[in-house]
């Protein structure tokens, strides 16, 4: 398998912790496998007993097996999740208008160009991953990441993976599977949309996921490491 790391999307994201971008790949093995981990930082006393359980899943960063390939995109959605009015939050509405994120701008558009840009750039990709930081699907998209899912409805990704919900969850939506894993270090309430093979727990948690050339394997922890759920996706061609 080989991987692929895109160019970062206007900022870093908090959604997943995957192989640094850029970083070689050791030619070796025959998975590709990494932690999805969210919403870290919080400074509680749990995100040290998730980061205890994260060592008792073995991660690996190899790469290459047979011709299929990966690539990871990691895309900003603040903008795209809030709106230009910063969903009437001074802060963050503040914080667009210093970046020039303005209607007058047409700054949306131009993220959403971006995006599609990158997803047409991959369309060779046997495999497909999309982070960023705001549910889809899952969790209902809001503002105009109802346009990034219909991006997704068009091109496919195999995942797009999130945080920003406190919980952990799993949905399908088309051809894309939607991987939530945003209870690194907080844990509350989760989403109650309608898609297929929906599943959610409201726990502390996170997920690792590991690519071969038959599929992709999602496996969700809890707090103290106990496999709670799992979930595959195939190639997408």
């Amino acid at each position: 398998m080989k991987i692929a790391y895109p160019s970062l999307i206007l900022s870093a994201i908090a959604a997943c912790a995957a192989p640094a971008p850029g970083k070689a790949i050791a030619e070796a093995g025959s998975t590709v496998n990494f932690l999805i981990m969210g919403d870290w930082g919080s400074g509680r006393p749990e995100q040290q007993t998730v980061a205890d359980s994260m060592q008792q899943v073995a991660v690996q960063t190899n790469a290459r097996i047979g011709t299929k390939k990966l690539a990871i995109i990691f895309i900003d959605t603040d903008l795209l999740n809030y709106g230009y009015s910063g969903d009437d939050l001074p802060a963050i509405y503040e914080n667009f208008k210093a970046h020039g994120w303005t209607p007058e701008n047409n700054t949306v558009q131009k993220q959403l160009n971006i995006i599609e840009g990158l997803l047409k750039k991959h369309a060779d990709k046997e495999y497909l991953l999309v982070a960023g930081h705001h549910g889809i699907a899952v969790c209902e998209a809001l503002n105009y990441l109802s346009d990034v899912q219909t991006l997704f409805e068009q091109y496919k990704p195999t995942a797009y993976a999130y945080g920003h919900v406190h919980s952990l969850a799993f949905g399908r939506s088309g051809s894309t599977a939607y991987v939530q894993s945003g209870c690194g270090g907080q844990s509350s309430g989760v989403c109650f949309n309608s898609v297929d093979d929906a599943w959610s727990e409201s726990t502390f948690g996170f997920v690792s996921a590991s690519f071969d050339d038959d599929s992709v394997t999602f496996n969700y922890f809890d707090l103290n490491g106990n496999a709670v759920h799992s979930a595959t996706a195939a190639p997408r061609f």
